[in-house]
């Protein structure tokens, strides 16, 4: 079987967000190891196989384990409620 072709290496960021909502549908993600998701590197199991990343995934469950729990962890510390809270200090920062 062939590999999967890795997404192209872009440097912009709103590109990731299709893995962004990803992480919270509460399932682990794979993804491509490109630029604009390093910093999901812990979040999400990044592979230069696909294939090889699904066999990861599907057979280790404390890799699972942990990168649904830093998943979820990620999307409560971005949640529009804390960027929200955010607003605040980001204002008086301009004035």
């Amino acid at each position: 079987m062939a590999n999967l072709p890795l997404y192209d290496d872009i440097a912009l960021a709103p590109a990731s967000g299709a893995v962004r909502v990803g992480l919270a549908t509460g399932v682990p993600v794979l993804a491509s190891p490109i630029l604009w998701l390093a910093d999901l590197h812990g979040q999400s199991c990044q592979s230069e196989n696909l294939i090889e990343g699904v066999q990861r995934l599907y057979e280790h469950d404390p890799l699972r384990e942990r990168l649904t729990a830093s998943a979820r962890e990620y999307c409560l510390e971005n949640s529009w409620f804390r960027i929200a809270e955010s607003h605040p200090a980001l204002w008086r920062s301009l004035e």
